[in-house]
């Protein structure tokens, strides 16, 4: 991985962190709802939603998230 490489993915980790903590500790939200909060941000809610869970930032199950803790 190139050192440009590298700055992006830490970027973008950043944003995401930053993104996950737009939502609360605890509350169940419906992906209608995140949708709507990501899109405040940017259009592409879907990868948004994708890119939270995958970095284990948030967690979906049966259509419904929540926000993972910080450790």
């Amino acid at each position: 991985m190139s050192k440009s490489q590298g700055l992006a993915l830490h970027g973008l980790s950043v944003i995401l962190k930053w993104l996950a903590n737009q939502f609360s500790v605890g509350v169940n939200y419906p992906e209608s709802e995140v949708n709507a909060i990501l899109k405040n941000y940017h259009p592409d809610c879907a990868t948004l939603r994708r890119e939270l869970i995958d970095n284990k930032l948030m967690q979906r199950s049966q259509g419904i998230y929540r926000r993972i803790a910080e450790t």
